[in-house]
């Protein structure tokens, strides 16, 4: 289960990194503060900071594979798949 988790998480973060700039392309703005920050400090490299991030607790879930980090997993799992789509469902409604 750790593994599926952690693979999980590896591609939710990519799918949200695609998501988020297919959103930003239609014209869309970040709205997470801290990553706007990335964005504007780095470029077209933001995503390097928080693939990594997400590469960390990729690894943390199979390094300490306890029930409380594979719930934990899950939940992050759904949010990261749950921002991704409604980055997707932005990207269809036009900015007014």
């Amino acid at each position: 289960m750790a593994r599926v988790l952690a693979l999980l998480i590896v591609l939710v973060a990519g799918l949200d990194v695609v998501s988020t700039n297919m959103a930003l392309a239609a014209g869309h703005v970040e709205g997470n503060p801290l990553i706007a920050a990335l964005q504007a400090s780095l470029g077209p490299w933001w995503s390097g900071p928080k693939v990594a991030f997400h590469l960390a607790i990729a690894y943390f879930v199979l390094w300490l594979p306890s029930r409380k980090m594979l719930a934990m997993s899950c939940f992050l799992v759904t949010g990261y798949a749950l921002i991704a789509v409604n980055n997707i469902y932005w990207t269809t409604v036009s900015v007014s």
